[in-house]
This record gives structure tokens, sequence and C-alpha cells, in this order.
């Protein structure tokens, strides 16, 4: 368990929504909720498939220790996402705040989920028999 790699790991995955969500709000197609939601839903899926197998190249892939990834940056990116990120978010792409809660809710547990099932699947896929 690298505690360094997990939150190089929350930083980026931070920072990679963040600038997601600013980046497609200016989209004008993207105008109604749902679509913009799901956009960005999307996009941070993949960008987490590429963060997991950056963290499970050297660590040990198993159940456990995508529990611990998803829950540790799940934290992490709560607090810097609820303190930093939606209030600044909410001045320059003018989408209400409370609303954003519930999406931010959402991308954690879709964080959490996504980790844990990271770690369980490469698991099952590195694992020497």
């Amino acid at each position: 368990m690298n505690f360094k790699k997990i939150i190089i790991f929350s930083l980026t995955l931070w920072l990679s929504i963040t600038v997601i969500f600013y980046l497609l709000s200016f989209l004008p197609f993207l105008n109604k909720d749902i679509y913009f939601f799901t956009s960005v839903w999307i996009l941070i899926l993949i960008k987490m498939f590429f963060l997991c197998k950056w963290y499970f190249r050297n660590e040990e892939a198993s159940t456990k220790n995508g529990i611990i990834l998803g829950l540790s940056s799940s934290v992490i990116i709560f607090v810097l996402g609820y303190y930093i990120s939606l209030p600044v978010l909410q001045k320059i792409t003018e989408i209400s705040f409370y609303q954003n809660k519930f999406y931010l809710l959402v991308i954690i547990l879709e964080i959490f989920l996504f980790c844990f099932y990271a770690g369980f699947e490469f698991d099952r896929t590195f694992t020497k028999k």
C-alpha cells in the first residue's frame, strides 16, 4: 500500500474532473444537465481506467487494495471538490451549487465503485497461477 501513489492518484483525478467540468460547461450543445453530466461521467471513467492501470502497475492488485484506493481517493476528492471546485466552478459556470452537490456525490460513488472493480478485475487478470 503506497499512500504517496494514492495521493497522486487522487490529486490527478480531482484536477482532471475539475478541468473536464470546466471545459464542457462552455459547449453549447450540452445545455441540458443530463447530457452535460453524462459526458462528464464518461470522460471521468476513461481517465480513471488509465489512472487505475497506472496505480496497479507496481502495486498488488486485489479487492482489498481496490477498496482502500477507492475509499481514500473518494474522501480526498470529496474534500477538494466540495471546498475548492464547487464554489469556484459555481461562479464561473453559473450552474446551481446545490445541484452540483448531488452530482459530486454521484461522482464520488463512481470513483469508489470503479476503483473497487479495478482492484478485483486486475487481480483476476494479472494473477499468475
